[in-house]
């Protein structure tokens, strides 16, 4: 495994690694995103559900909560080119990191707007209404942050859907855990 970038971040360590044609990013030693070096298709099975947003044509505009790699905010570029995606996650350095090791440097993601702070701050000022929304927010190994498990965060997002609009929420869980239980 080659070790391509290790530094502190605003809110936790990033580090990005490459390994058998797969690009890795880590924050505090959890593994948050990935990318296949030739290609932009997911490299985590889950990330296909971007394609749920076929559903709700046409999208105009998509959030994505959770940047990791930004995987599913470049997939849903491919697949509706004149959106605008909204990102928000709370670490800001994530999008010099993205920019330099996962592609979104590149002109067909200029239309990728990131929010560097916590979901539960940026989505009260929203006023836009979203065709798609993918909540893929999680706190470390198998957890939904606590700040977005209850029925404020998901009557925010209900908010923010347009008519006919499609929300996904990764639920990432361990069901030894209580608390993820709960969520």
């Amino acid at each position: 495994m080659t070790r391509l970038l290790e530094r502190p971040g605003a809110h936790c360590r990033i580090t990005v690694t490459e390994e058998g044609g797969v690009r890795y990013l880590y924050l505090d030693g959890c593994e948050e995103g990935a990318m296949f070096v030739d290609s932009e298709d997911p490299v985590f099975n889950y990330l296909w559900f971007h394609k749920a947003s076929h559903l709700a044509r046409p999208v105009h505009r998509a959030l994505v909560l959770g940047a990791g790699a930004f995987t599913a905010a470049k997939c849903l570029v491919i697949d509706h080119a004149d959106a605008a995606i909204d990102v928000i996650d709370v670490e800001p350095e994530l999008l010099p990191v993205g920019r330099q090791f996962f592609h979104l440097e590149e002109p067909r993601y200029e239309g990728v707007h990131f929010i560097g702070e916590p979901a539960q701050t940026a989505l009260p000022r929203l006023g836009a209404s979203y065709d798609f929304i993918f909540d893929d927010l999680f706190d470390g190994f198998e957890h939904v942050p606590e700040a977005t498990r209850g029925a404020a965060h998901a009557g925010r997002l209900a908010e923010l859907l347009a008519l006919g609009g499609i929300a996904i929420k990764n639920l990432i869980w361990d069901r030894k855990n209580p608390d993820t239980v709960d969520a």
